[in-house]
């Protein structure tokens, strides 16, 4: 089955492949920061304005990279690329910088103060396509930022004849998950259940290589870690449920309780997987993650201001989730990203266990035996 599948793959890399990022945002749809995954070194998006949406400002997208920036596509497979930079110097006349396309030697670009499209062969490396980018910075007044060159749009084409050399590392993460979907479907539906559902996700991921390669490599390191988590999850959730079967008196048979477990399993891993996706987008992210960190230094009264028109000013606001959070940290370690992962990671668990306690419950109230699955289900579908 996996070599199966492995063949699979390779063969949907053989698919002509080309990628644009719309650097800044994309005026065709009007969203704005589906670029930020691919970028580093790079100042936040352009035009803004306070209380007015970006569209309608008039002016194209843009973002200005600092001193050093790189564009990195994951994943898109090995061979010739033909990368096309939309870009500009900005305030300045031209400006000479310096660009270098994987392993090849750095190429010195003049960018004039006009926008213009830059062509460039690249070689990828390791199969991804990386543009790294050094720019003398531009003094602007009144502004503390470093900045280098004004970036609109970058795009990577695939040039030659098929065929095209498959990412190894994509390979070896769709692999891992692939394998550690097909332990989780045995244990927690059936032999029988497994090979078909893992059949369909080697199907899945190849049509996703095909047509959109870069918005699912961009996500299979977490995807692949998330599988494997729900997997270590089922194993540790697997005796609690049981023990809570015996404690309420219910006569539940293993297929009954896996069954409960499996909805638990896959609240959670919607829920992380739609939350750690590097598209998402929060608005209360970096507020969780510094009161985590505040409640790791000791303070526990913390205050927020209340989003209402009616000003509420600053109001006290719990702390009880976060301690509960705390010792998550003992195992994701210090940092932003960490404790981003640990909040949203712990916000999603509590998903699961509702579908276990309705099913116990109900069980237990003398309800029909086809009963319990309805708010299992209900609570897969629910994210």
């Amino acid at each position: 089955m996996l070599a199966a599948a492995l063949a699979l793959w390779a063969l949907a890399y053989q698919a002509p492949a080309a990628h644009t990022l719309h650097i800044g945002g994309d005026p065709a749809t009007r969203l704005r920061g589906f670029d930020a995954p691919f970028l580093s070194g790079f100042n936040a998006s352009e035009p803004t304005r306070p209380g007015v949406e970006w569209h309608t400002l008039g002016e194209r997208p843009y973002r200005w990279t600092t001193d050093e920036a790189e564009v990195r596509l994951p994943g898109v497979g090995g061979g010739a690329w033909l990368v096309s930079v939309a870009a500009s110097s900005g305030p300045r006349e031209s400006v000479q910088s310096h660009w270098q396309l994987g392993p090849a030697a750095a190429l010195t670009v003049t960018v004039g103060a006009e926008p213009r499209v830059y062509h460039i062969l690249a070689t990828a490396e390791a199969g991804d396509v990386r543009l790294r980018m050094r720019a003398p910075p531009f003094p602007a007044p009144d502004d503390p930022r470093t900045l280098g060159l004004v970036i609109y749009r970058v795009s990577a084409a695939a040039t030659g004849a098929p065929p095209y050399a498959p990412a190894p590392s994509v390979l070896a993460l769709l692999a891992a998950a692939l394998i550690g979907a097909w332990c989780l479907a045995r244990r927690l539906l059936s032999s029988s259940a497994a090979l078909p559902l893992a059949a369909g996700l080697a199907v899945i991921g190849a049509l996703l290589l095909a047509a959109r390669r870069v918005d699912i490599v961009v996500f299979l390191p977490l995807l692949a870690a998330l599988v494997w988590i729900c997997y270590l999850l089922a194993a540790l959730l697997a005796p609690l449920l049981a023990a809570a079967a015996r404690a309420l008196g219910v006569s539940a048979g293993p297929a009954e309780r896996d069954m409960a477990l499996a909805a638990t399993v896959a609240a959670f891993g919607v829920r992380v997987a739609g939350m750690l996706h590097p598209y998402a987008i929060f608005s209360d992210t970096r507020l969780h993650v510094n009161n985590l960190t505040e409640v790791a230094l000791g303070a526990l009264f913390l205050t927020e201001g209340l989003p209402c028109e009616a000003g509420g000013g600053q109001s006290p606001y719990p702390p009880g989730g976060y301690l509960t959070l705390m010792p998550g940290g003992l195992l994701t370690g210090d940092g932003a990203l960490a404790r981003q992962w640990l909040g949203q990671g712990g916000v999603a668990l509590p998903g699961g266990p509702p579908a276990r306690g309705d099913w116990c419950l109900l069980l237990h109230k003398g309800r029909g035996r086809q009963t319990p699955t309805l708010p299992a289900a209900a609570e897969v579908a629910a994210p």
